[in-house]
């Protein structure tokens, strides 16, 4: 098993951590070395006691930066000296449900591609959405994303999360603006571009229809 460590970014607007949270990281447990939960909500002391036993560091901060900023704090404190013993760094929110089978099994397929930088799904293309001045071009989504070593020991890697942070601080106050985090998942995709990274885009539509035709079949 290689070296492992997932940063697992949190947020609840009632303070609470729900059921799917706890049964995510317990699927999860076994194939990283390390978890450390940042979470942008304030955590109540019961479920920081269960939390404790699944992960190996808990970081608790003000809901500054979305996912992005959540997960730029985390790794600095972590340090880049750090990180650079690992394998592979991961990065997932908790928009995503399941797992729905063991990841083990995609971690060890991405290994034998010799790729750089992969995620589970691909967003396609949209044009005319009205939050976006221009059309959204097919990319990578930001709710699981994986770095291998040479990304993680890359400077223009590490140098590019101040400038994540940047983008998604300003005018913290205003309403949610996607066109924001969009920003942030495309130049994650010029700086993996820079350091010659391929991209496996795992679409799970196949395997999402495949369980609708099951349960369709029981029904």
């Amino acid at each position: 098993m290689q070296n492992r460590i997932l940063f697992f970014a949190h947020y609840n607007e009632y303070d609470t951590i729900h059921n799917d949270i706890y049964y995510l990281l317990e699927g999860v447990r076994n194939i990283y070395n390390r978890i450390v939960l940042v979470s942008n909500s304030v955590i109540p002391e019961e479920h920081l006691l269960k939390l404790e036993k699944l992960c190996d560091s808990i970081i608790i901060r003000a809901n500054r930066g979305y996912d992005f900023g959540a997960w730029k704090e985390a790794l600095a404190k972590e340090s880049w000296e750090e990180l650079s013993q690992y394998d592979s760094v991961t990065l997932m929110n908790d928009s995503c449900f399941g797992p729905m089978f063991d990841l083990e099994n995609i971690y060890i397929k991405m290994q034998q591609t010799n790729v750089d930088f992969w995620g589970l799904t691909i967003h396609q293309e949209c044009k005319h959405l009205p939050y976006l001045a221009s059309s959204v071009p097919e990319h990578i989504e930001s709710y699981f994303l994986c770095f291998h070593k040479n990304v993680i020991l890359s400077s223009v890697f590490q140098k590019s999360w101040s400038q994540v942070a940047c983008m998604l601080f300003i005018d913290v106050k205003a309403s949610y603006d996607k066109s924001r985090i969009y920003k942030c998942v495309m130049l994650l995709r010029k700086i993996a571009q820079k350091t010659g990274a391929l991209f496996f885009l795992r679409a799970l539509l196949v395997a999402r229809r495949r369980l609708l035709k099951n349960k369709r079949g029981k029904g």
